[in-house]
């Protein structure tokens, strides 16, 4: 895998696609699998690019809450 490859397997982990809560983490596995390489898929690249947004945004959000609850302590 190459450097975009290696970024997306560091974010999208089996638990935090399972702590969003309605992403399905067999199926965004299967899509790091084939949506990357010489016959990559582009229908899996982009279910590996949501899942990805999805993942950042979720954590952003925690870390703001986190922020929020530790100022107002």
């Amino acid at each position: 895998g190459g450097p975009l490859h290696l970024m997306f397997r560091r974010i999208l982990t089996e638990e935090s696609v399972r702590e969003l809560g309605f992403v399905y983490w067999p199926f965004v596995q299967d899509a790091l699998e084939r949506g990357f390489g010489e016959a990559a898929d582009g229908a899996c690249f982009r279910t590996v690019v949501y899942a990805a947004s999805w993942v950042t945004i979720s954590d952003r959000f925690k870390k703001a809450q986190e922020q929020l609850r530790a100022e107002e302590a």
